[in-house]
């Protein structure tokens, strides 16, 4: 999904990857779990030119639903 505004000076992708964790990856044990990660891709524009791009991945809730929690990991007690 691609979100712009005439004139706009930046533009916003958001898509959205998946698939199942077959292999152990960074220490986390693999059993077929399913997951999505979600990603904000920021391009800025200069004329006709894509000059800056900044892509935010969101790993921490990719993480969560392998099943690892970030935050007890490192001690961090959130508060709401």
């Amino acid at each position: 999904m691609i979100h712009y505004l005439k004139g706009a000076v930046w533009y916003l992708a958001r898509p959205s990857h998946g698939g199942h964790l077959c292999k152990d990856w960074l220490g986390i044990k693999a059993n077929g779990q399913q997951f999505t990660c979600r990603v904000s891709d920021w391009w800025r524009r200069e004329g006709n030119l894509l000059i800056e791009n900044w892509v935010f991945v969101d790993l921490i809730d990719m993480l969560k639903q392998l099943d690892y929690d970030v935050f007890k990991e490192t001690n961090i007690q959130l508060q709401i």
